[in-house]
């Protein structure tokens, strides 16, 4: 039951829409569910589950990401500073389904005076941090190791292409403002330990000024024309040619450790 649990939760936020709406079962409010079909749509969404992980197991043996890990040398409660954000070193205890044994995962979570947090600390204390795991019995395509593990992750670079008019009480005119903008973070890494599937997400953003998005062209004012076509305010070489630094994400993973613990 553990198992389904887990991987309803992940099919809640992995699967599609879709594929939610072709559950084979279900309830309405006031009626007695059978238990035999709430277990047949945990099966259905866990079936999901192993297809998706399968796709996107091939995407990444086709589309391996060039990385060489530089392991850093840090103690639980250390604090580190990445791209202009604080981290925590934190150390998260996990158990492996295949054969009980104890680990910890040691990696950088956000600190609360990373500049993201408004609220006042006092070091080290770090906002929430989570560690998924789930029990899969097939070997995880990867790029690098983690310890000796088997790991993989996937910068991921998004562009926002973003055109809209506001009212300029100044010329007293209707005005066309465009804008785009550019992030990448690694918000899936992953690793193999025995039969458990670890996933975690890096708050690591990579843009000028700690931003979260780097703007490649902003244009706004009179001298551009207030029409449905955008096409004329893209600098397309600007977009083309813009680089944001890999360097910062692959700083998280480098600080990112297996701690194998004796069986007591």
């Amino acid at each position: 039951m553990l198992r389904h649990k887990l991987s309803l939760m992940m099919a809640a936020t992995l699967i599609s829409f879709n594929a939610l709406a072709q559950l084979p079962h279900s309830f309405k409010n006031g009626e007695v569910a059978d238990a035999d079909e709430v277990n047949a749509n945990f099966t259905y969404l866990e079936n999901e589950v192993k297809k998706l992980a399968a796709k996107t197991d091939a995407w990444a043996a086709q589309n391996p990401h060039p990385y060489t890990p530089q392991p850093r040398s840090t103690n639980i409660g250390d604090e580190v500073t990445i791209n202009g954000m604080k981290f925590v070193i934190v150390g998260m205890p996990f158990v492996d389904f295949a054969d009980g044994s104890r680990h910890i995962l040691k990696y950088p979570a956000a600190s609360c005076q990373s500049g993201k947090s408004s609220q006042p600390c006092q070091s080290p204390y770090f906002t929430s941090t989570t560690v998924s795991t789930s029990h899969i019995n097939a070997p995880m395509t990867s790029n690098f190791t983690v310890s000796g593990y088997p790991a993989r992750f996937t910068p991921y670079e998004s562009r926002s292409y973003r055109g809209t008019f506001y009212y300029n009480y100044t010329t007293k005119q209707t005005e066309p403002e465009f804008t785009v903008s550019e992030s990448i973070n690694a918000t899936n890494i992953q690793i193999m330990v025995g039969e458990t599937y670890l996933s975690f997400y890096s708050p690591l953003t990579a843009g000028p000024d700690d931003d979260s998005f780097s703007s490649i062209i902003h244009q706004r004012g009179p001298q551009h024309t207030a029409d449905a076509d955008f096409s004329d305010e893209i600098d397309w070489n600007a977009v083309r040619n813009h680089q944001l630094p890999h360097d910062t994400i692959y700083q998280f993973v480098d600080y990112v450790e297996v701690i194998d613990l004796p069986s007591p």
